[in-house]
């Protein structure tokens, strides 16, 4: 109690041994002492007595007393600066007291034995998150559409969560809140009964003959499908009718890109399979994996197709082994579409599965639902409208412009429509057939082998007429808007106001790297991403994606569909893609000999771009890998991760297991940035089942560990002042007045920062006086009389920049232990 500068206080139980948890009845009146205290648990602790002076602390703001079996809350407890707490309440009497706490921003009542949220709820007009996890609340006060600055609203394990449209969860608190209140006060349900099946497979294995026997029982030789047929389906099952809407995909592999658009979750697919094709047998997996990492544990059916009675040779598939693989099979069937063998048990578990999947049991609004249907009728003869006509279209069934947009994000979602709202291009034209869409991008796609025959991916906006050939569908006004979606669908980008480049049409030829660039091993910061399955179309988004920085020569940009060189002022890369049958990898050189801030951002942006891109897969693992360089030619990769673990627990060196060498961990990660635990607020209630007041600041006793890391924070420091002086050098030379005394000035100290970033330890840096110069010229900048000051005062961007670099130097000055210009 007498550790007044204390801030986080535990003393609740999180041990689940009985001899260890806590035994005490009441918390000591000396508590009160605690006045910087902001953080306090008392978690599990049962019936704790609370002290008086706890409601007057001045600076406590977080409290956690989950599990506290507190039959009605301390009044005590309930100090009037409380901003976030984590509670149990049994009844809404209790809940109505926190409700006076106008404070609040985060409220957490995970598990709590309540049915309803009190109206009061509305008082707390400053709550950003509110959690009400595992409860069984199934209804909410209409007051709470006035918590405006709602941003959270986590309903999972509430009856609550079980009655709307799960795509609804992905939209803003208020739109949630919102739909909730409004499907309250209807009296009729209204439910979907609508589902989506995605058929996939190679080109010509009988996708299309499969979809026309299990709709209409026929049997039709049909050519390879181009882009994508959309059949609706209507069934009955157990004497309800559902539809059915069937996506029969094209299996061409130049398709495989636009995998990312189509293969949605919440849907069924059907993997067909050429039962005759050996050579095929190895792309099970790739259609199962790419099914997994777009749509995660959607229901799979196998289809093996062409087991006819004259088939002498079928390759089976092994039921119990992919089963265990990918757990959402649910039947493998030998079918043949041909002779009707096996058709009617596959229609009969299409219809099984389809009925089942949660989207057909979702209730809707019923304003939605006609909305819904009338977008169905009208898409008939409208592939579009303008987002003025959707508003119109929706206010005639009473839904205004805010609700209405909500409901255009979840049809969007649903793939009903496509809408793109947070596009400024895009958001004024609402698509009523995606069909539409995809077709125009699939013609661009199949015009490779008539008018973009090697053109290397150029696209001109004069060759879409004899792409888009049918005027009435494909009017001469779309154009930019089309490409606009296939920019957005990262399949292309635009080059100039004329010229687009369609990255999935690059050639597969590689490019030699520029002959003035050093990209060997020994000369370069390399990463290598090594992904367990590689879905397609990732290189060609990645080329999309960083196109700014594609690097040209003599007018050619410097990529192929495989890989691309890049370049960022004077730092330069190259991105490539290997791919064989036992390893998927991307490997990113970065050069190391010119100006190393711009070689660690060209890293950070490379690194960043793909991130987002492997984001966007589920269930599929990509580890980061950074090449050894004990010897010239060793080829051992260390995972990165393993490095950033070494580093944090204070290894300096790591063994390589191909030279058995020690190498400097620090040596390896130059130029890398470090994985670091992810920034939150000093302490933060949990939203799990057992919330608890998380403290992520700790005491490290190893100083070794402490001086490595400060260390590396000290060469990223000297590296970003190094990276303002060169911008300061640049306003300079474009400011010819300004004194050649400071250029001059500024390439000495640019020398003795190199020198620094060669050091080894802080002790080193401080002994060897290389900060000395840099410190001089700021303290010459900071007193306003100098005639430094003086000759700087027309180049008021400078200014601001070396006002920059003052504070950098300040605290490097810090972490050193050397004096500061504010203590100079």
């Amino acid at each position: 109690w007498e550790v007044t500068s204390l801030k986080v206080l535990y003393l609740g139980n999180y041990s689940e041994d009985e001899e260890e948890k806590n035994r005490y009845l009441e918390i000591s009146e000396k508590i009160a002492n605690l006045e910087n205290l902001e953080a306090l648990s008392i978690c599990n602790v049962e019936n704790v007595c609370i002290p008086d002076g706890v409601k007057t602390m001045p600076h406590l703001v977080y409290l956690d007393c989950f599990g506290c079996e507190y039959k009605s809350i301390p009044e005590n407890l309930l100090n009037s600066n409380l901003r976030g707490i984590g509670i149990d309440c049994s009844n809404p009497v209790q809940l109505k007291r926190i409700c006076k706490l106008k404070k609040m921003v985060e409220l957490y009542l995970t598990g709590a034995d309540i049915v309803e949220l009190p109206n009061e709820i509305r008082n707390l007009r400053n709550l950003k998150r509110l959690c009400i996890r595992d409860t069984k609340i199934s209804k909410i006060p209409e007051s709470m559409i006035e918590l405006k600055k709602l941003k959270y609203f986590e309903i999972e394990g509430t009856p609550l969560f079980d009655s709307i449209p799960k795509e609804m969860i992905k939209q803003t608190a208020q739109e949630l809140i919102a739909y909730i209140c409004k499907q309250q006060n209807e009296s009729v349900p209204y439910y979907f009964n609508e589902s989506k099946m995605i058929v996939v497979g190679q080109g010509n294995v009988g996708k299309s003959c499969l979809v026309e026997r299990i709709t209409s029982n026929v049997y039709q030789e049909k050519d390879s499908t181009e882009g994508i047929d959309v059949k609706k389906w209507e069934y009955t099952i157990g004497g309800k009718s559902y539809v059915l809407n069937i996506w029969d995909f094209g299996g061409q592999e130049i398709y495989h890109s636009t995998h990312q658009f189509f293969l949605t979750k919440r849907s069924l697919y059907v993997f067909v399979w050429d039962a005759r094709a050996e050579e095929e047998y190895g792309r099970i997996d790739y259609w199962l994996k790419t099914i997994e990492s777009f749509a995660s544990e959607s229901p799979i059916i196998i289809a093996i197709n062409k087991c006819d009675e004259k088939t002498t040779r079928i390759n089976r598939i092994d039921m119990k082994e992919y089963a265990s693989k990918y757990p959402q099979i649910r039947t493998i069937l030998d079918i043949s579409c041909k002779d009707n063998i096996n058709i009617d048990r596959m229609r009969n578990w299409v219809k099984k599965e389809a009925s089942n999947l949660q989207i057909t049991k979702e209730r809707w609004l019923k304003s939605w639902y006609e909305i819904r249907r009338e977008i169905e009728i009208l898409s008939k003869s409208k592939a579009y409208i303008t987002l003025e006509e959707y508003l119109l279209m929706c206010k005639k069934y009473s839904v205004n412009s805010e609700e209405a947009r909500s409901l255009s994000k979840y049809l969007h979602d649903l793939g009903i429509i496509l809408h793109y709202q947070d596009d400024c291009f895009l958001k004024n034209i609402v698509i009523l057939s995606p069909e539409w869409a995809t077709t125009a991008v699939y013609k661009i796609l199949d015009s490779q082998e008539n008018v973009l025959r090697n053109r290397n991916g150029v696209l001109y906006i004069s060759d879409l007429p004899n792409i888009w050939i049918d005027k009435e569908i494909y009017t001469e006004d779309k154009y930019i808007f089309l490409l606009k979606i296939m920019e957005k669908f990262e399949l292309c980008y635009e080059m100039d106001r004329k010229t687009y480049l369609v990255a999935e049409l690059l050639e597969n030829t590689s490019i030699d790297c520029p002959k003035e660039w050093t990209l060997d091993d020994d000369s370069c910061i390399s990463i290598v991403y090594k992904y367990d399955f590689m879905p397609a179309g990732v290189m060609t988004r990645f080329i999309v994606k960083i196109h700014d920085y594609i690097a040209r020569v003599s007018g050619k940009s410097m990529c192929w569909r495989k890989g691309v060189f890049l370049q960022h002022k004077t730092a330069y890369a190259s991105v490539i893609m290997r791919e064989s049958v036992s390893e998927k990898k991307i490997e990113v050189k970065v050069s190391k000999n010119g100006n190393s801030l711009y070689e660690r951002e060209l890293l950070y942006i490379i690194r960043k771009t793909l991130s987002e891109i492997n984001s966007t897969f589920s269930k599929i693992c990509v580890e980061e890998f950074v090449p050894c360089n004990c010897t010239k030619n060793c080829k051992y990769q260390f995972p990165y991760s393993s490095l950033c673990t070494a580093l944090e627990k204070s290894v300096e060196t790591i063994q390589c297991y191909e030279s058995f060498k020690q190498v400097g961990v620090l040596n390896l990660l130059e130029g890398i940035d470090i994985m670091k635990t992810e920034e939150i607020s000093p302490y933060s209630i949990s939203i799990q089942n057992s919330p608890v007041i998380s403290n992520t600041v700790s005491v490290e006793s190893n100083v070794k560990q402490e001086n490595i890391t400060n260390f590396y924070e000290i060469k990223n420091a000297v590296l970003e002042m190094q990276g303002d002086i060169s911008e300061i050098k640049e306003e300079l030379d474009e400011n010819p007045e300004n004194s050649d005394v400071v250029v001059t000035q500024l390439e000495r100290i640019t020398r003795d920062l190199d020198c620094v970033s060669d050091m080894k330890t802080p002790e080193e840096v401080v002994k060897s006086g290389k900060l000395n110069k840099l410190k001089r010229f700021l303290m010459d900048f900071s007193d306003e009389n100098s005639d430094l000051r003086k000759s700087l005062l027309g180049a008021k961007n400078v200014v601001t920049m070396i006002g920059s670099l003052v504070l950098k130097f300040n605290a490097l000055a810090e972490k050193l232990g050397i004096t500061s210009l504010l203590q100079s």
